[in-house]
Protein backbone atom coordinates (compact mmCIF):
# COMPACT_ATOMS: atom_id res chain seq x y z
CA UNK A 1 0.00 0.00 0.00
CA UNK A 2 1.31 3.41 -0.93
CA UNK A 3 2.01 5.76 1.96
CA UNK A 4 0.60 9.28 1.57
CA UNK A 5 2.66 12.10 3.04
CA UNK A 6 1.29 15.49 3.88
CA UNK A 7 2.72 18.71 5.18
CA UNK A 8 3.78 19.12 8.80
CA UNK A 9 1.95 21.59 11.01
CA UNK A 10 5.05 23.80 11.11
CA UNK A 11 5.20 23.98 7.31
CA UNK A 12 1.52 24.91 7.11
CA UNK A 13 1.93 27.62 9.78
CA UNK A 14 4.95 29.14 8.02
CA UNK A 15 3.03 29.28 4.71
CA UNK A 16 0.03 30.90 6.43
CA UNK A 17 2.35 33.45 8.09
CA UNK A 18 4.01 34.26 4.75
CA UNK A 19 0.64 34.64 3.01
CA UNK A 20 -0.47 37.00 5.78
CA UNK A 21 2.66 39.12 5.42
CA UNK A 22 2.34 39.27 1.63
CA UNK A 23 -1.33 40.23 1.96
CA UNK A 24 -0.39 42.95 4.46
CA UNK A 25 2.19 44.41 2.07
CA UNK A 26 -0.32 44.31 -0.79
CA UNK A 27 -2.93 46.16 1.26
CA UNK A 28 -0.36 48.71 2.48
CA UNK A 29 0.77 49.54 -1.04
CA UNK A 30 -2.73 50.38 -2.29
CA UNK A 31 -3.86 53.98 -2.35
CA UNK A 32 -2.68 57.25 -0.82
CA UNK A 33 -3.65 57.50 2.82
CA UNK A 34 -3.43 60.16 5.43
CA UNK A 35 -0.36 60.51 7.62
CA UNK A 36 -2.19 58.96 10.59
CA UNK A 37 -3.10 55.87 8.57
CA UNK A 38 0.44 55.56 7.21
CA UNK A 39 1.86 55.90 10.72
CA UNK A 40 -0.38 53.14 12.06
CA UNK A 41 0.53 50.95 9.08
CA UNK A 42 4.28 51.48 9.64
CA UNK A 43 3.97 50.66 13.36
CA UNK A 44 2.00 47.52 12.58
CA UNK A 45 4.50 46.53 9.89
CA UNK A 46 7.38 47.00 12.34
CA UNK A 47 5.68 44.81 14.93
CA UNK A 48 4.95 42.08 12.37
CA UNK A 49 8.45 42.08 10.90
CA UNK A 50 10.08 41.88 14.35
CA UNK A 51 7.76 38.99 15.21
CA UNK A 52 8.72 37.28 11.94
CA UNK A 53 12.44 37.83 12.64
CA UNK A 54 12.09 36.32 16.12
CA UNK A 55 10.30 33.29 14.66
CA UNK A 56 12.89 32.98 11.90
CA UNK A 57 15.68 32.99 14.50
CA UNK A 58 14.00 30.15 16.38
CA UNK A 59 13.14 28.07 13.31
CA UNK A 60 16.56 28.39 11.67
CA UNK A 61 18.56 28.33 14.90
CA UNK A 62 20.38 31.59 14.17
CA UNK A 63 20.74 34.84 16.04
CA UNK A 64 19.09 37.91 14.52
CA UNK A 65 19.32 41.54 15.48
CA UNK A 66 17.78 44.95 14.91
CA UNK A 67 20.17 47.82 14.25
CA UNK A 68 19.38 51.54 14.34
CA UNK A 69 20.36 53.34 11.15
CA UNK A 70 20.56 57.07 10.44
CA UNK A 71 16.90 57.25 9.38
CA UNK A 72 15.35 53.98 10.52
CA UNK A 73 16.38 50.39 11.13
CA UNK A 74 17.69 47.24 9.50
CA UNK A 75 17.97 43.57 10.40
CA UNK A 76 21.21 41.65 10.90
CA UNK A 77 21.89 37.92 11.11
CA UNK A 78 24.71 36.04 12.81
CA UNK A 79 25.02 32.51 11.48
CA UNK A 80 27.69 29.98 12.41
CA UNK A 81 29.20 30.35 8.92
CA UNK A 82 29.39 34.16 9.10
CA UNK A 83 32.18 36.03 10.82
CA UNK A 84 30.07 38.55 12.71
CA UNK A 85 26.81 40.29 11.96
CA UNK A 86 25.66 40.47 8.34
CA UNK A 87 23.02 42.97 7.13
CA UNK A 88 19.91 41.43 5.57
CA UNK A 89 19.32 44.41 3.28
CA UNK A 90 18.20 42.31 0.31
CA UNK A 91 16.08 39.73 2.13
CA UNK A 92 12.38 40.37 1.51
CA UNK A 93 10.62 41.59 4.65
CA UNK A 94 13.94 41.98 6.50
CA UNK A 95 15.31 44.68 4.23
CA UNK A 96 16.08 47.98 5.92
CA UNK A 97 13.42 50.60 6.48
CA UNK A 98 14.03 54.34 6.32
CA UNK A 99 11.52 56.85 7.66
CA UNK A 100 11.18 60.14 5.82
CA UNK A 101 9.52 63.34 7.02
CA UNK A 102 7.12 63.74 8.73
CA UNK A 103 7.85 60.42 10.50
CA UNK A 104 10.02 60.29 13.61
CA UNK A 105 11.64 57.14 14.97
CA UNK A 106 13.16 56.43 18.39
CA UNK A 107 14.62 53.12 19.59
CA UNK A 108 15.27 52.26 23.24
CA UNK A 109 17.02 49.03 24.17
CA UNK A 110 17.08 47.96 27.81
CA UNK A 111 15.81 51.41 28.80
CA UNK A 112 18.49 53.42 26.98
CA UNK A 113 18.01 55.52 23.84
CA UNK A 114 19.91 54.07 20.89
CA UNK A 115 21.33 57.00 18.92
CA UNK A 116 21.68 56.83 15.15
CA UNK A 117 25.20 55.96 13.99
CA UNK A 118 27.60 58.65 12.91
CA UNK A 119 26.94 59.56 9.25
CA UNK A 120 30.27 58.31 7.85
CA UNK A 121 31.05 55.62 10.41
CA UNK A 122 32.74 52.54 8.94
CA UNK A 123 32.22 50.36 12.02
CA UNK A 124 31.00 46.78 11.84
CA UNK A 125 27.23 46.49 12.29
CA UNK A 126 26.12 45.86 15.87
CA UNK A 127 22.48 45.17 16.73
CA UNK A 128 20.82 47.04 19.59
CA UNK A 129 18.10 44.39 19.88
CA UNK A 130 18.88 40.67 19.80
CA UNK A 131 16.39 37.98 18.81
CA UNK A 132 17.91 34.71 19.94
CA UNK A 133 17.29 31.20 18.67
CA UNK A 134 16.11 30.31 22.19
CA UNK A 135 13.14 32.69 21.83
CA UNK A 136 14.59 35.35 24.11
CA UNK A 137 14.82 38.97 23.03
CA UNK A 138 16.49 42.14 24.25
CA UNK A 139 13.79 44.28 25.93
CA UNK A 140 13.14 47.27 23.67
CA UNK A 141 10.72 50.05 22.78
CA UNK A 142 10.29 51.72 19.41
CA UNK A 143 8.28 54.93 19.26
CA UNK A 144 6.95 55.95 15.87
CA UNK A 145 5.41 59.35 15.53
CA UNK A 146 4.83 62.06 12.98
CA UNK A 147 5.09 65.81 13.25
CA UNK A 148 1.66 67.36 13.40
CA UNK A 149 -0.10 64.32 14.88
CA UNK A 150 -1.39 64.20 18.44
CA UNK A 151 -0.51 60.51 18.91
CA UNK A 152 2.29 58.05 18.32
CA UNK A 153 2.73 54.28 18.43
CA UNK A 154 4.90 52.32 20.80
CA UNK A 155 6.06 48.84 19.82
CA UNK A 156 7.51 46.94 22.80
CA UNK A 157 9.38 43.68 23.03
CA UNK A 158 9.88 41.73 26.24
CA UNK A 159 12.74 39.47 27.31
CA UNK A 160 10.75 36.30 26.58
CA UNK A 161 9.89 37.41 23.05
CA UNK A 162 6.46 38.94 23.65
CA UNK A 163 5.52 41.87 21.40
CA UNK A 164 2.82 44.48 21.81
CA UNK A 165 1.83 47.74 20.16
CA UNK A 166 0.07 50.63 21.86
CA UNK A 167 -1.14 54.00 20.70
CA UNK A 168 -0.16 56.86 23.01
CA UNK A 169 -1.72 60.31 23.10
CA UNK A 170 0.34 63.46 23.00
CA UNK A 171 2.59 62.44 20.12
CA UNK A 172 6.25 63.16 20.71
Amino acid sequence: MRRVRGFTLLEVLVVILLIGIIATFAVMSIGDRSTADRLEREASRLQQVIRLAAEEAQIKGVEMGLERTETGYRFLVNTPAAAGWTPMDDVGPFRGQAFEAPFEFELRAEGRVVPPPEPDAEADPVPAVLMLSSGEMTPFEVRLGARGLDHSYLVRGGPLGGLEMDQSEGGR
